[in-house]
């Protein structure tokens, strides 16, 4: 190896290193178990993750979060009992320990696990919030109410109802352990893959994004969410799956409850409330953001097709695309004025136009980077 080689080498192992540490040192900040990356669940309002999967200890009877994101009990969830003293992580819904109701229910019969919730009922904070995991239970040192389980609105609006969902989410796969533990990726909606790492999002299997522990915590450090497929308990048989099985805090039709399955197309479904499912709260805080508004105008009569911000178009008008800067916390809305030639019908149409918008807020000026060109001001950039 050449000296040249060698010092780019090293000039990158120093990179990648001084990335790490970077990132352990805002991993350590959020000892709060909160994780930092912000995420849109309703229009301009934001949540953040608990830092892992919501466990039950048998040795110290009291719920807790795990020290990694990837983390999963998996076949302990077989031996669930009220003397047990190891841990689990599969829950049937609503086993918070309030009313009887208690972490280690192993019945199969859905009248056990908080029968008197109406259907289709959100938890949170209504009369019934006890039962959530997070409302009744301290979490490591945390007060009551400091975390709770997610709605299946919340969960249906992270994962497919943000601008751009389906570019904020990537199956992957975390080899550590000798095993490999295969799940979800879900990204802030301001997300920007760091450093020279490279993220499938279009992947149909978890193998494609195989992730070292080193580049997760590089992605930990931006943001990003890891939701484990922990698979599911029934009884106390233990069933893995390939996609991940969440609770929400919503219950479903005939004493069901609605859960969340993760894959490469996420869905709520109902589940049988005896089922043992996983739980990954959220913090009890919503954020709400300040708005900077930009726009900007192509008017091109040799367009047929024109690409932006990952959007296809293919009419004239004016088209809004919203996104949050989580350091600035800044929702910043960018409008398209957009008029071009109808090519209906007409042959040699000329090449799709792309446009590749990427945004930034920093100290409420609106940065817009579109092809070859940046501006740095606020206001109305007409090209």
């Amino acid at each position: 190896m050449g000296y040249n080689s060698q010092n780019n080498y090293m000039k990158k192992t120093l990179f990648i290193a001084l990335a790490l540490l970077m990132g352990i040192a805002s991993l350590q900040a959020a000892a709060n178990n909160v994780r930092n990356g912000k995420f849109q669940v309703a229009d301009g309002q934001y949540i953040k993750f608990a830092k892992g999967n919501l466990f039950y200890s048998g040795t110290s009877k009291s719920f807790d979060l795990p020290s990694s994101q990837y983390e999963a009990r998996t076949t302990w969830n077989e031996s669930t009992s009220k003397d047990w003293t190891g841990s689990w992580d599969l829950f049937g819904w609503g086993t918070s320990k309030y009313n009887s109701i208690y972490p280690y229910e192993t019945s199969q019969n859905n009248s056990a696990y908080a029968s008197e919730v109406p259907d289709n009922t959100d938890i949170v904070k209504g009369e019934y919030a006890e039962y959530d995991w997070g409302v009744h239970n301290i979490v490591t040192g945390d007060v009551k109410g400091t975390f709770y389980c997610p709605t299946a609105a919340e969960w249906e609006y992270i994962l497919n109802g943000r601008p751009n969902a389906a570019k904020l989410r990537a199956l992957a796969c975390i080899p550590y352990g000798g095993m490999k533990r295969k799940g979800l990726l879900l990204f802030p909606d301001n997300w920007s893959t760091p450093l020279d790492l490279v993220i499938d999002t279009k992947a149909t299997d978890y193998e494609t994004n195989t992730l070292s522990l080193a580049k997760l915590a590089i992605l930990e450090a931006a943001g990003a969410i890891f939701l484990p497929s922990a698979g599911y308990r029934y009884g106390t048989t233990y069933n893995e799956e390939n996609d991940g099985l969440y609770w929400t805090g919503t219950t479903g039709a005939n004493g069901k409850a609605k859960a969340v399955v993760l894959g490469t197309a996420p869905a709520i479904q109902e589940r049988e409330r005896c089922h043992g499912l996983a739980v990954r709260l959220i913090e009890n805080n919503t954020y709400n953001c300040k708005t900077v508004k930009g726009e900007e105008t192509v008017e091109d009569n040799t367009l047929e097709e024109y690409e932006w911000n990952g959007y296809k178009l293919t009419k004239s008008g004016n088209y809004t695309y919203t996104f949050l800067d989580v350091r600035a916390e800044t929702d910043s809305i960018a409008t398209l004025h957009l008029h071009m030639k109808d090519w209906t019908g007409i042959e040699n149409v000329p090449t799709t136009k792309q446009s590749n918008v990427q945004k930034l807020v920093r100290n409420g000026q609106l940065y817009i980077i579109r092809d070859d060109k940046t501006f740095n001001a606020a206001g109305i950039q007409v090209k």
